[in-house]
């Protein structure tokens, strides 16, 4: 038989999810502080983020922008804020966020972090973004489903 959970056995396994590594970038020039465990609230701050952009761009002139590409490199963004010490601004602007990206691809920070992410955690996360898509994709099909109402032929009791 299993014992009762407490508090003390809580705060062990949550301390076992706070596991981070120490990395050299730029060919050793900095390090950068990632983590191992990949916490589901971090995940959803992650979404919450990106909702809040979304948001942001749709009450700006920015309509032109698929949500894929916001949730490319703003994701991403959000993901590396959410696991490393990168100095990745708090705000959820599209604009801040786009030129933080930026910045970190035309260094090669974006790619060398990202490369020593832990692979089985960014997946956790790819998976979350696709169950959450997928709802998305759902919601949107039978919301089409409810407002394309087929015509029906009118019929004034006439026979022909």
């Amino acid at each position: 038989m299993a014992k009762k959970l407490t508090a003390t056995d809580l705060n062990k396994l949550s301390k076992g999810i706070n596991e981070t590594r120490t990395y050299p970038i730029l060919d050793g020039q900095f390090d950068v502080i990632i983590n191992q465990h990949f916490k589901d609230t971090s995940i959803n701050n992650i979404f919450t983020g990106l909702v809040e952009v979304v948001k942001g761009i749709e009450a700006s002139e920015l309509t032109e922008l698929t949500f894929s590409r916001i949730a490319q490199q703003i994701g991403m963004t959000l993901m590396l804020r959410e696991f490393t010490d990168l100095p990745i601004p708090n705000k959820n602007d599209f604009q801040t966020l786009i030129k933080v990206y930026e910045n970190l691809l035309n260094t090669n920070i974006y790619v060398e972090v990202m490369n020593k992410l832990p692979e089985d955690q960014i997946r956790k996360v790819e998976k979350r973004f696709n169950d959450i898509k997928s709802t998305f994709d759902e919601i949107e099909r039978k919301a089409n489903e409810t407002t394309t109402v087929p015509v029906e032929a009118e019929h004034n009791g006439d026979s022909e």
